[in-house]
């Protein structure tokens, strides 16, 4: 089953060639949740610390209109999720 893991890491790396690493709105949620993974140990930990990243910089840097309010609700099931975890 290792083998299988390292393969499908090496898949999701792949996506990172299409990342505008210049762009802050891009590179901020991608690096949290490529170190959030091997420290959670959660890739579902991971992704909602880059969707709520991803939101926040977005918000921040005044392009709220961009992030769909799928996005802005999935974002918020997520900080609930973190904040009231024991």
């Amino acid at each position: 089953t290792s083998a299988a893991l390292i393969y499908v890491g090496i898949l999701m790396l792949q996506g990172l060639k299409r990342i505008d690493f210049d762009d802050m709105d891009q590179m901020v949620p991608v690096a949290l949740m490529l170190i959030g993974m091997p420290i959670s140990g959660s890739i579902g930990h991971a992704i909602g610390l880059g969707l709520i990243s991803y939101t926040i910089m977005k918000l921040f840097s005044g392009k709220a209109k961009e992030v769909s309010v799928l996005t802005y609700a999935i974002s918020a099931l997520f900080l609930v999720k973190f904040f009231l975890a024991v």
